[in-house]
This record gives C-alpha cells, structure tokens and sequence, in this order.
C-alpha cells in the first residue's frame, strides 16, 4: 500500500522529496503513469529522429563515395539516385525517393556527423536545414 498508516512504515519517498506525496491516491498514481509515459515516447521519438538522422548523413556519405570511385561511374546523377530509390523502396526502406537522396548527399556535403547529431533534433529540422 502507498499511503502511510499510524501502524507501518511511510512508503519510499512519502517525505514528498521524490515527488509522491503521503497522500498518493488512484489520481496521482495515473497521472505519474501518464506524465512518465509522456516523456518516455519524447525521448523514444527523439532517439529515432537522431537514429534517422545519422541513417541519411550515411546514405550521402556512401552515395559521394560510389560517385567518386563507384565502377559504374557514368550512372552520375540522376539515372543513379533514380536506379538506387527503386531498389532501395523495393526493400520496403521508407525516405529513398530520389529527392530525398538528393538531399542526403546535400546533407553530407554540408554537415560534418556531428554537428548533424548535435545541431538537429529531428528529421523535419534536418530537411528544413538543408533546403535552406
């Protein structure tokens, strides 16, 4: 039981330092539940954006490194990025058409990794960035 009697113990944390009360009835409980879910998925939703992230500087990194030294260099450009996103969709991987590759290789040229992970805070930022 989460509440303090005259006869037991005061639960971990009653003295109210940890945020729970001597009083910690059905409301509390589910709003701490719901608060904490809450943060938990920002935090979720916030690692997967810079999972993505580092996912799409990669992807430009190894498309300048093909258009450098790939063994089909005439596929340059367009006919490349075009043949890739095909495949790439074809695998079930979401974010390959060809403009966002495009944008990926733009991202690499721009960005070193780093500043890529520390400066943007989710995907919608990172397109915003390189557009700009």
């Amino acid at each position: 039981m989460l509440t303090e009697t005259a006869n037991s113990r005061p639960a971990p944390g009653a003295d109210g330092a940890s945020g729970v009360s001597r009083r910690f009835d059905l409301e509390r409980l589910v709003e701490l539940c719901r608060r904490t879910h809450d943060e938990t998925r920002r935090s979720a939703a916030r690692a997967v954006d810079r999972s993505l992230v580092v996912r799409n500087w990669l992807f430009g990194w190894y498309i300048v490194e093909y258009e450098q030294s790939g063994a089909d260099r005439a596929e340059y450009g367009v006919r490349l990025l075009s043949r890739m996103s095909d495949r790439l969709r074809q695998m079930g991987i979401r974010g390959a058409s060809t403009t966002r590759l495009k944008l990926y290789r733009q991202f690499y040229r721009q960005r070193g990794l780093i500043d890529a992970i520390i400066d943007c805070d989710s995907g919608a930022e990172l397109f915003a960035r390189v557009r700009a």
